[in-house]
C-alpha cells in the first residue's frame, strides 16, 4: 500500500508530531511504501530526501511570513498534485488546509486525519473548531491524541490515543541527582517561567532543553535570579537524559510518557482550562502531579514520594509505537 503523510514538520526538526510520524513510519514501512510531505524547516535541508522508513518531499518556505505561508504551500501542492493522486491513502497530521487547492480532485486515495494538540495559549476559537469539523466531515476517519478534542473541538473521534513511547532496554533506573529536567517549548502554555519560580524558591537546579518565544525571558530570569539552571536549547534525543534527574518538569503527552517509562516523577503545569482538560482527562492523571502555578509546583515537589511511579510505569509500558501503528491500520481498514 502507498501511504502519504502530510505533517508541518519532520526530522531532523525536533518535536512531538515529528517523532510520532517517524516512529509509525518505521513500523509501517515494513509492508508499505511511505511518502511524507512537510515544510522545509531549514534551507540547508534537501527538497527531496530518502530515509530508510520514508521518502520525504519538503516544501520550500523561504523567509515568507506566517500570514503568506499558506499561499506558498498551496502553490506547491497544486504544482506537485501528481504526488497526491499516486497513493492509496492520504493521512493528514493537523494540516488539513494544505489540501484545499486539490481537494475536489482527489478521488482515488481515501483521506484520514490525526488531530494532535491544540493551537496557541487559549481555548480554540470558532475558526479552529470549524476547521476541525470540516476535516472530520471530509475524511474517512480520525485519530485524536487526547480526549479533550471532544469537548473543545466538538470532534467525534474514531480512535482516541494518548501517544506512545519506546521501551528502554532495562526497566531499572535510579538517579541520585537532585536536579530537575525541563523538556519542551519555551512558551507560556508550557509553564517554563512558573517552573523557574519554583526552582528559585526550592534552590533547585534545572536543565532546560527546548527553544521558543520565551527563550530571552528565560535566559534573563536565570541570570537575574542567579539560578543554578542551564539553558541547553533544542537538543535531539533530550528525553534519553531523563533517567539522570530526580524530577521532570514536563506537560506534553510525549515527554510525560517518556518520563513515566523511566519512573521519573512528573510535575505538569497548566495555565488555562483546555490545558487542564488535556492533562486531567487522561489515563495517566493519577500517576503525575497536575499544578497551575509555582506555589503548587513547590507543594508537589515536596510530596513527590507520593507519586505512583510503579503504577505509571505499568500503564505506560503498554503504550508502544507498535500499538500506535496498529491504531492506524485499524483506522484504515
Amino acid at each position: 500500500m502507498k501511504i502519504l503523510f502530510l505533517c508541518r514538520l519532520y526530522k531532523p526538526h525536533v518535536g512531538g508530531v515529528e517523532k510520532h510520524v517517524e516512529e509509525i513510519s518505521k513500523i509501517l514501512s515494513a509492508d508499505n511504501s511511505i511518502q511524507i510531505i512537510t515544510e522545509q524547516s531549514d534551507s540547508t535541508l534537501p527538497i527531496h530526501q530518502n530515509y530508510p522508513e520514508s521518502e520525504v518531499f519538503r516544501i520550500p518556505i523561504g523567509s515568507v511570513g506566517e500570514k503568506h505561508k499558506k499561499w506558498v504551500i498551496w502553490k506547491w501542492v497544486w504544482k506537485n498534485r501528481r504526488l497526491f493522486y499516486q497513493v492509496d491513502l492520504i493521512h493528514i497530521h493537523d494540516v488539513f488546509f494544505w489540501l484545499l487547492p486539490i481537494l475536489l480532485l482527489i478521488t482515488k486515495p481515501k483521506l484520514y486525519v490525526t488531530f494532535h494538540g491544540y493551537e496557541g495559549d487559549n481555548p480554540p476559537g470558532l475558526k479552529a473548531i470549524l476547521w476541525h469539523k470540516i476535516a472530520e466531515w471530509i475524511t474517512w476517519g480520525n485519530i485524536c491524541i487526547g480526549n479533550f478534542h471532544r469537548k473543545w473541538y466538538h470532534t467525534n473521534p474514531t480512535i482516541v490515543s494518548f501517544g506512545a513511547v519506546s521501551l528502554p532496554a532495562t526497566s531499572k533506573f535510579k538517579s541520585n541527582s537532585k536536579k530537575a529536567i525541563y523538556i519542551g517549548r519555551l512558551a507560556k502554555d508550557t509553564g517554563i517561567i512558573e517552573y523557574l519560580k519554583a526552582a528559585k524558591a526550592l534552590k533547585l537546579e534545572v536543565d532546560i532543553f527546548g527553544d521558543g518565544p520565551l527563550r530571552t525571558e528565560v535566559a534573563e530570569y536565570i541570570s537575574t535570579h542567579h539560578l543554578k539552571s542551564r539553558l541547553h536549547g533544542l537538543v535531539p534525543g533530550a528525553s534519553a537524559k531523563l533517567p539522570n534527574y530526580q524530577i521532570a518538569f514536563v506537560s506534553r503527552y510525549l515527554t510525560i510518557l517518556e518520563a513515566l517509562v523511566y519512573r521519573i516523577p512528573v510535575i505538569a503545569q497548566y495555565n488555562n482550562s483546555i490545558k487542564y482538560d488535556y492533562l486531567s482527562d487522561s489515563p495517566f492523571r493519577g500517576f503525575i502531579s497536575i499544578v497551575s502555578d509555582s506555589k503548587q509546583i513547590i507543594d508537589a515537589y515536596r510530596q513527590i514520594s507520593k507519586i505512583k511511579l510503579q503504577s505509571g510505569y505499568n500503564w505506560v509500558r503498554n503504550q508502544t509505537w507498535q500499538k500506535m501503528a496498529q491504531n492506524y491500520l485499524r483506522l484504515w481498514s
